[in-house]
């Protein structure tokens, strides 16, 4: 039995491919910074505040479960991917690569509104909007054949 059991666990960690993927997004002065994939998940935006010495950014991390994100205008710059086969009939990995430009809008799921000082704000501060270019990386398992 102790045989059967090292055996099957053996099989079990030689057959078992975890996929991978992580998408960065961010404007284009880097005010919203929005990460989501297998390592991280965060969404990040830019207070602007006037002080004596001048205007001073911060970087304010928003907590996903209260904010929706709705995306649109997904322009597609490049799509690149490839598989790796060694030998057929045994498991590969698929990658890829794609990059691309989005409209995004941020919003409070309870329809509260944001400070003023948030760079991108609507005028009634209850949504920011950007463009963002994405960047989208990741693998999985491939059936080779």
């Amino acid at each position: 039995m102790k045989k059967l059991i090292i055996w099957a666990l053996l099989l079990s960690a030689f057959s078992v491919h975890a996929s991978d993927y992580q998408i960065h997004c961010s404007d284009g002065l880097g005010t919203i910074k929005w990460i989501q994939g297998n390592h991280e998940q965060s969404l990040s935006v830019t207070q602007r505040l006037a002080t004596p010495e001048g205007l001073q950014d911060l970087r304010v991390n928003l907590n996903l479960a209260e904010i929706i994100i709705q995306s649109s205008h997904t322009t597609i710059i490049n799509n690149t991917t490839t598989s790796g086969c060694h030998v057929v009939g045994v498991d590969g990995v698929s990658t890829w690569q794609e990059t691309s430009v989005k409209k995004i809008t941020i919003r409070k799921k309870d329809g509260a509104a944001f400070t003023n000082d948030i760079v991108g704000v609507s005028p009634d501060a209850r949504s920011i909007t950007a463009y963002v270019l994405c960047e989208e990386r990741g693998n999985s398992e491939a059936l080779c054949q």
